[in-house]
């Protein structure tokens, strides 16, 4: 039987992550209540303008700055507070991801953002996973956008060959059925590694 390829989401997923802590981070620079910095910055489009390479980093620090009214803020301060939200590798999916990628069968595919990715890719191959990742920042959309799928789909010729596809949101996981993958829909480490595990290969 085929060795199917496997696309797997990151965080939440292979990287644990803290909820809110970019903003409880960036509450504790600015004195500001964490809610009040969510709700601003969460309204204000450039979180998703910062996930779609649409806001360098240098932008998104000057319009963090300008939507707290915090221009005393240093640009290390934001991207610390920022990626306070990435936590460490999960380490039961970890160990088969690192396999996968060793055999050139893992795939990533993430929303997120130059901090993030800096951080998360040392993360990663700290823990011995290095695979092509298509991330939202460098296609433009965020999953679960035609237009990124769209764009794993043209680079990775094995996506149409019986694909494996790991997420832990379901409109993500719906998008990757549509195109003939086999969709995993992540709950639990435990679940996703016994998926993987029965995997042929």
């Amino acid at each position: 039987m085929t060795q199917p390829l496997v696309v797997m989401d990151v965080g939440d997923v292979l990287i644990r992550t803290a909820p809110m802590a970019q903003y409880r981070g960036l509450a504790r620079e600015t004195s500001l209540p964490w809610e009040h910095v969510a709700a601003v910055l969460e309204d204000s489009g450039i979180v998703t303008g910062f996930e779609t390479g649409h806001l360098a980093p240098a932008a998104f620090t000057a319009a963090v700055r300008d939507h707290l009214h915090r221009p005393e803020l240093h640009h290390r301060q934001v991207r610390d507070a920022w990626n306070a939200v990435v936590a460490d590798v999960e380490p039961k999916l970890a160990t088969r991801a690192r396999k996968l990628a060793e055999t050139g069968r893992l795939v990533l595919a993430s929303n997120t953002n130059p901090f993030h990715w800096t951080v998360v890719h040392g993360r990663l191959a700290a823990a011995g996973i290095n695979a092509p990742a298509y991330l939202s920042f460098r296609i433009g959309y965020l999953k679960p956008a035609a237009e990124f799928f769209a764009e794993l789909a043209s680079s990775e010729p094995r996506v149409a060959e019986g694909a494996v596809y790991i997420d832990d949101r379901e409109d993500n996981v719906a998008e990757a059925i549509g195109l003939g993958m086999t969709g995993c829909l992540h709950r639990n480490a435990d679940s996703t590694a016994a998926f993987l595990d029965d995997l042929p290969g």
